[in-house]
This record gives C-alpha cells, structure tokens and sequence, in this order.
C-alpha cells in the first residue's frame, strides 16, 4: 500500500464523513480512507467506534484485516497490538508487538508497550532492558540548554545566542518553579478557619 501523508486535507473530510452516516457506514468510511491514505487515525477511529459500542470482537477483527491487506503491515499490527494491550489480551498483544520489534529501528512506544507487558508477566530483567530502550530512544537522559534571554533551545551548549545574540545567556533548561516574587506578584495573606481576629 502506499502511504499518502500529502493527502492532508482529505483526512478530516473523511473522519467527518465517517461520523454522518450510520454505524456501519461510519466504518467502512475509514477503512475506505485507510487504505486511501495508509494514515492510522482511520485504524484508531475504527477502534474508538467499536469499544464504544462494546464490540471488542469487531475492532480485532478490523484491525486484523487492516494487518491483512497491508503490503506494509508495520502501522496496523501495531495498532493491533495495542489494541489486544487495551482488551488485556497480553499475549496477544505480545505475539503482534514481537513481530515488529525487527522491523523498526525507532519507536519507544512500541518498546514502552512491551516493557509493561514483561513487567505483567513477572519479568523485570526483560521489562527493565525494554524501559532502557526507552529511555535511549527518547533521550530523556539528554541536557538541554535554553536562552535565559529569549528561551531559544539549544541541544548543546554554545557561547552566544544566535536568535538574540547575548553572550553568556546559555543556561541549563530546567524549567524550575519561579517565585510568584521573582515574577514581580505580591502574595496574598492566606485565610484559614484557624486564623485569629485581631
């Protein structure tokens, strides 16, 4: 299938058109959409629907298809997946999130997702290595620097800011709780039941 992500502005007249008719009509709407556009807010919409309709059953069954009919199959089985994740079905969700782990070089959620599965099977180790990748491919670990001046970003540090051009304004970005005092407000005297007249 190929993937159309220029076909922007037909992916909320389609989700649109989905939510006039009736139910059945809605679905098959966004599987027309899907397989139009290969954009997987079609596969959460079918999802959504049938949960909502307390049709667990009907939303496997058309994500399976969607898996089915994919010549890249990737974006659905993860869906998929997450879907049997959500159902509590961890086993399952397990096998489809198994599946992909050689396909894709970058996605945490994917690893995230596997992780609390390991964690819900009783294995730490693998739940553990799972969050690492996470933490990895996420780069929460990384330093951010930001202008104190005009709060340009920075990924590393530098002399000077090439948006304001200060000097020694880079600073380490962590986005600490200000004073309402340094902010330039006076507090306000607090009441409490227990505050005596007087």
């Amino acid at each position: 299938m190929r993937l159309l992500y220029l076909d922007w502005p037909h992916l909320p007249v389609r989700l649109a058109l989905g939510r006039e008719p009736g139910p059945e009509e809605a679905v098959e709407v966004w599987e027309t959409g899907y397989r139009a556009t290969g954009h997987p807010i079609f596969l959460s919409s079918i999802e959504d629907h049938y949960l909502a309709e307390e049709q667990p059953r009907q939303a496997i069954e058309a994500l399976k298809a969607a898996v089915g009919s994919s010549r890249k199959d990737t974006i659905p089985r993860f869906y998929l997946g997450k879907l049997y994740y959500r159902l509590e079905m961890l086993d399952e969700a397990l096998q489809q999130f198994a599946l992909m782990k050689g396909k894709v070089t970058y996605f945490p959620t994917l690893h995230y997702y596997l992780a609390k599965i390991m964690e819900r099977h009783g294995n730490h180790r693998e739940a553990i290595k799972e969050l690492e990748i996470v933490l990895k491919q996420a780069e929460v670990l990384r330093i951010e620097y930001v202008c104190a001046t005009c709060a340009r970003k920075y990924a590393g540090w530098v002399d000077s800011c090439s948006r304001c051009g200060e000097w020694n304004t880079i600073v380490v970005d962590f986005q600490e709780e200000r004073p309402v005092e340094e902010l330039g407000l006076s507090t306000a005297p607090v009441y409490t039941a227990d505050t005596e007249e007087g």
